[in-house]
């Protein structure tokens, strides 16, 4: 598939080519029913690269929001030229939203009442899920600095990339709680009955896409690595460093209530990281114990890491390894 991007000049101002490349995000602008009406197949914004499709076509009175050959679209019910619409996209890993607001619109928010206005917006939005997550591919970094969409960032020294790397893994944590996405960790899971966490391998999709917006930013390589040696592992985070070129950081990802929880500390990570030549690593630890799980046998997240933090000191990674836990529990 041809790599390309396009962006309207209605558009420009709104957002840039970069946001489009995450796999998390808003964008919103506004337009009017002349412009929709005197559009053919005018494509607002497209981006393609490999499998990956994201793309907003005006047709006459009809928008159309493609994302991985995955189709939402909405026929405005004006036909004054004059009368201004309003346009919000939401996208994650595992769904995507459009609302349009248009007079109609305006008219029956004015009749809700406050406590009732997030329920009200959530059902004007037209949704759509995906599954499995949809994220760019691994390769499209080196194409966004070519094309000018992703920065180059060149770090003084291991320390500001090791500081850059944790940044970009603790935003996951404040994306999956502002999207309330935490049952993109779950198997047969809904919001009020319980379920079973997903293995940990399963949710590498996800969390891929999740760290690629921050480490598009932070000129970052994620790359998800199929084996090193004879172990299995997750993530390899790559950056530059000035006079001394490509360093790489480690993240294994285990689930908190798993046997071999305290081995992935001592014995995988460190394989890992040996293998990589990596001097940093990053132990991301998936807790899902709450309302709707019982385990592990910690009462709290904060007491696991008090005794893998002590685990990790005596084992000599003080200073080589981060332990960063997810909450996924769900609660509110």
């Amino acid at each position: 598939m041809a790599k390309s991007i396009h962006i309207d000049k209605l558009l420009s101002g709104h957002f840039t080519g970069l946001d489009l490349l995450c796999s998390t995000g808003t964008i919103e602008f506004v337009t009017d029913v002349l412009t929709m009406q005197s559009s053919r197949n005018r494509v607002m914004y497209s981006i393609t690269y490999e499998d990956f499709s994201f793309s907003l076509l005006f047709n006459d009175q009809d928008i159309i929001l493609e994302r991985c050959k995955n189709i939402i679209k909405h026929t405005l019910r004006s036909h004054d030229p004059e009368e201004k619409v309003s346009v919000r996209i939401c996208f994650e890993p595992t769904k995507m939203g459009m609302l349009v607001g248009d007079s109609i619109f305006w008219e029956e928010q004015k009749r809700v009442s406050q406590d009732k206005m997030d329920e009200f917006l959530l059902s004007k939005y037209k949704n759509i899920d995906f599954s499995p997550p949809i994220h760019p591919p691994f390769s499209i970094l080196s194409w966004a600095r070519k094309e000018a969409l992703a920065p180059v960032i060149d770090y003084s020294d291991y320390d500001s990339l090791k500081n850059a790397v944790s940044s970009a893994v603790v935003a996951i944590d404040e994306k999956i709680l502002n999207s309330n996405m935490y049952l993109a960790f779950w198997n047969k899971r809904s919001k009020t009955k319980g379920g079973l966490p997903k293995l940990e391998i399963h949710n590498h999709n996800t969390l891929f896409g999740l760290m690629m917006d921050e480490c598009l930013l932070k000129s970052l390589e994620v790359n998800q690595e199929p084996k090193a040696g004879s172990r299995n592992v997750d993530f390899c985070i790559t950056g530059y460093i000035k006079s001394v070129g490509m360093r790489n950081v480690g993240i294994e990802v285990k689930n908190a209530h798993a046997e071999d929880l305290e081995q992935g500390l001592t014995e995988q990570l460190p394989y890992y990281m040996r293998q990589k030549e990596a001097e940093f690593g990053i132990y991301l630890v998936l807790w899902y114990k709450g309302d709707f799980f019982d385990e592990p046998k910690y009462e709290d997240y904060h007491l696991m890491e008090d005794r893998l933090h002590k685990i990790r000191n005596t084992n000599g990674y003080g200073k080589a390894i981060r332990i960063i836990t997810l909450d996924l529990s769900g609660k509110k």
